[in-house]
């Protein structure tokens, strides 16, 4: 599938992600391995993904993609007929990640199995301009970007430039390494997934380097905060959002006084502040399309 398959009527990518679900399910005290526990997480995703594609909603759209992992999202995505464009990630979703090393791709999961299943490739890789294994992400990157050609399927790229650990945090050299390895890396994948670099030129400098499209990533900040975050990348170029836990990580603490999950809060949050949450995202958006 293409990116296109991604995109709002508008153009725009108003994409929520569900490829990380064990934050919540370990902050909920669930166990996949329990059917007990996988049903009530099944219901939580299969809430959402009703809410969010506006299957259920008489004046929402919905958005116009959503971003899954193989080993849970996708089989409970799977029993519901919903049209909407899924991008499929190639990696596995980790507690802790180590920048340095490649990413972990899902065993007998791979490029081929996403184009059967109909959706676009993702993967996610930690990088810094610097990092002694800067090379080999870049042949890694390659490698996997030629078998999407081959496969006739493109490729989404949630690029993470970290900070190395022998340094401090700095939003100027942030910005230095995020440009620096936005041109390094430009010509391998179909759509960018950048983080905020905290600065409107930076945007557009960001748009100005690429030649395909970026989008802004939520870091899992405050909502608040990361809409104000998605208007000034919209001004300055980017084409729209991925959200993921942003947009509903208040269920994460939403327990009874056993601590079981209380699924009457967490599924009326979802029809509510997190639809509205939704809902404002996608009006933001279509307010800076072409």
């Amino acid at each position: 599938m293409k990116i296109s398959s991604l995109k709002s009527d508008q153009g725009m990518f108003n994409l929520i992600e569900f490829s990380d679900e064990a934050k919540f399910i370990d902050a909920l005290g669930l166990d996949l391995k329990d059917k007990g526990s996988k049903e009530i997480v099944e219901e939580i995703l299969s809430a959402q993904f009703k809410v969010y594609s506006g299957v259920d909603s008489k004046n929402f759209d919905g958005v116009s993609g959503f971003i899954l992992d193989p080993e849970l999202s996708l089989k409970v995505f799977a029993k519901h007929q919903i049209d909407i464009g899924i991008g499929l990630n190639l990696d596995e979703p980790q507690a802790e990640h180590d920048p340095l090393a490649l990413p972990n791709l899902v065993p007998e999961w791979g490029v081929e199995q996403v184009r059967n299943n109909y959706g676009v490739a993702v993967i996610m890789m930690y990088y810094h301009p610097e990092e002694e294994g800067a090379l080999k992400k870049k042949q890694f990157l390659a490698e996997i970007q030629d078998y999407c050609r081959y496969e006739e399927i493109e490729l989404i790229v949630k690029l993470v430039v970290y900070t190395p650990g022998d340094r401090k945090f700095d939003w100027v050299e942030f910005r230095q390494d995020q440009l620096q390895a936005v041109e390094e890396l430009r010509n391998l994948a179909n759509l960018f997934v950048l983080q905020y670099p905290n600065d409107s030129l930076a945007c557009a400098t960001l748009t100005t380097q690429l030649d395909v499209p970026w989008i802004i990533s939520d870091d899992n900040i405050d909502y608040g905060e990361f809409k104000e975050r998605l208007r000034d990348a919209l001004e300055n170029g980017a084409s729209g959002f991925m959200v993921g836990e942003t947009l509903f990580k208040e269920i994460e603490g939403m327990r009874k006084k056993d601590h079981s999950p209380d699924i009457e809060s967490i599924l009326k949050f979802i029809n509510s502040q997190a639809r509205d949450r939704a809902i404002e995202l996608v009006r933001i958006s279509k307010e800076f399309s072409q």
